[in-house]
C-alpha cells in the first residue's frame, strides 16, 4: 500500500489541511517560546585541578648536581580515593557555612550581602520579569507540597541549600590523567563561580586533613573482621531457627493458629451439646472421648502458640542485633577506607595539588537554550500536525454530501435524491 503513495498524494493532503497544519505549528512554536521564557535560568562554572603523588628518592647524580630528588607517578586508585573524600557531605556544608559567614561580615560592614537564593521583591519588578518570577515562586511552592503534607521530611533552609550544593557539584577525573574537573550549576548569575572558589578552598582543607589518620588501617581491619564474624553467627542462628521450626512467615502462622483454635473451640462446644443430649450411656461415653481428644488438641495448639510467640520474640531480637551489627560494620568499613587512604597518602609523602583552570565566569545561562527549544518546538509541532492531518484524512474516507463529491472528486452534481429504506426493500 505504501508503494502506491506518491509525493503528489502527500502534498495533496498537506494543502488540503494547510490551515490546520499552519495553526498547529504556530501554536506549538509559540507555546514552546513562552515555556522557555518562563523556565528558570541555570548558570555553570568549571575548574580543573592537577593532583600528582610522588616520593623522595636519593639519586647521587642529582644530589651532587644540586637537583631535586623527586619522582612523580600517576596513581589512578588514589585519584579515585580523593574523589570519594571530596564528595563527603561535609564539603557542601562547609561551603554554605563559609558563604553565610561572608554574608554576616557584609551586613556588619553595612554592605549588601550576596544571597545564595535570589528572592526578588515582586512589587519592584515590572512587566515580564514580574510574571516570570511569579511563576518560578509558584513552582517552588509546589515542590514543597510533599514537605507541607508530611510525605517528605521538612528541611530547614540551610539543609536545603547544602543539599542543593551537593547535588549541583560534580567531580570527575579526566581519563588517563591526574586531572580532576569540578563543575557546579546554580540558578543565579555569578554564584557558581563564587561557590566553586569556596569549594576549592574546602577541597584543599579536606585534602590536607586526609593525611590525619583517626586510627591505623590494621585496627579497623581487625574490627571489621570481628563484625563480619558476628554477622555470620547471627545470620546462622536466624537460619537455624527458621529451619528448625519450618516457618517462613510467622505472622501468617500465628493467624492460622488462631483460626484453628477458633474451630477447635467451636467443635468443643458442639461435643458438649452432644453429651448433654445423649440418650444412652454409650453415646455419652463416646461424646466424652471426643471431648477429651478435642481438649488435648487445644492444649497442644496453645503450647505451640506459646512456643511460636517465644520464637517470634527471639527472632525479633536477633534481627535487631543484625541491624545494629550491620550499621556498625558499615561505619567501620568507612573508617577503614579513610585510614587506608590516609596511610597511602602518607606513604606517598609528596602531593602536588594545583589549579590548572580557575573557575570560569558564570554570567550567561547555559539553560534553557532559546533557539534550540524553539527549533525543537517547531519540528515537533510540524510533525504532530502532519501526522494528525494524515490520520484524519485516512479515517475520513466516506463522501458525506454533494459538497464532498464536488470538492474531493472534482465532479459536477446535477441533483440529489433522498433515500427511502421502504423502497429499497
Amino acid at each position: 500500500m505504501l508503494d502506491r503513495i506518491s509525493i503528489r498524494d502527500v502534498l495533496a493532503v498537506v494543502f488540503k489541511y494547510q490551515a490546520f497544519v499552519a495553526v498547529t505549528v504556530v501554536v506549538g512554536t509559540l507555546l514552546t517560546i513562552v515555556v522557555t521564557l518562563f523556565l528558570p535560568r541555570v548558570y555553570y562554572s568549571e575548574a580543573r585541578f592537577l593532583m600528582r603523588w610522588g616520593r623522595e628518592m636519593t639519586v647521587p647524580t642529582a644530589s651532587a648536581a644540586g637537583g631535586a630528588n623527586l619522582w612523580l607517578t600517576q596513581r589512578p586508585e588514589m585519584l579515585k580515593s580523593a574523589v570519594e573524600v571530596f564528595k563527603e557531605e561535609s564539603v557542601p556544608g562547609e561551603v554554605v557555612a563559609e558563604f553565610e559567614q561572608d554574608a554576616d561580615r557584609a551586613r556588619a560592614e553595612g554592605a549588601t550581602p550576596i544571597p545564595l537564593v535570589y528572592y526578588p521583591d515582586l512589587a519592584e519588578l515590572t512587566g515580564f520579569d514580574r510574571v516570570r518570577y511569579s511563576v518560578i515562586a509558584v513552582g517552588s511552592w509546589i515542590k514543597r507540597i510533599p514537605e507541607m503534607i508530611g510525605i517528605k521530611k521538612k528541611l530547614t533552609e540551610q539543609e536545603r541549600l547544602v543539599g542543593a550544593v551537593k547535588s549541583s557539584l560534580q567531580i570527575e577525573p579526566v581519563p588517563g590523567t591526574d586531572v580532576l574537573t569540578f563543575s557546579l550549576t546554580w540558578g543565579s548569575p555569578g554564584l557558581p563561580q563564587l561557590l566553586l572558589d569556596k569549594v576549592v578552598d574546602a577541597m584543599r582543607e579536606r585534602h590536607l586533613r586526609a593525611f590525619t589518620t583517626p586510627g591505623t588501617a590494621a585496627f579497623f581491619e581487625e574490627q571489621v573482621a570481628k563484625l563480619e564474624g558476628a554477622l555470620r553467627q547471627v545470620r546462622g542462628e536466624i537460619a537455624a531457627y527458621e529451619q528448625a521450626h519450618g516457618i517462613v512467615d510467622i505472622t501468617q502462622q500465628q493467624k492460622t493458629n488462631l483460626e484453628t483454635l477458633a474451630q477447635l473451640r467451636q467443635k468443643e462446644t458442639s461435643i458438649r451439646l452432644e453429651r448433654v443430649e445423649a440418650r444412652s450411656p454409650r453415646d455419652m461415653a463416646m461424646a466424652e472421648q471426643k471431648l477429651l481428644r478435642v481438649q488435648e488438641d487445644v492444649r497442644k495448639l496453645m503450647a505451640e502458640m506459646s512456643q511460636l510467640d517465644a520464637y517470634a520474640k527471639q527472632l525479633e531480637d536477633l534481627n535487631l542485633q543484625l541491624r545494629i551489627l550491620t550499621d556498625d560494620y558499615k561505619l567501620y568499613r568507612k573508617d577503614q577506607e579513610a585510614a587506608r587512604i590516609a596511610e597511602a597518602q602518607d606513604q606517598a609523602r609528596l602531593v602536588s595539588f594545583s589549579v590548572i583552570q580557575e573557575p570560569t565566569p558564570a554570567f550567561e545561562p547555559i539553560r534553557p537554550r532559546f533557539w534550540l527549544n524553539t527549533g525543537l518546538g517547531f519540528a515537533i509541532s510540524l510533525l504532530v500536525a502532519l501526522l494528525a492531518a494524515f490520520y484524519y484524512d485516512y479515517l475520513k474516507h466516506a463522501l458525506d454530501g454533494p459538497d464532498d463529491v464536488r470538492r474531493d472528486l472534482g465532479m459536477r452534481v446535477l441533483g440529489t435524491r433522498s433515500f427511502d429504506p421502504a423502497l429499497a426493500e
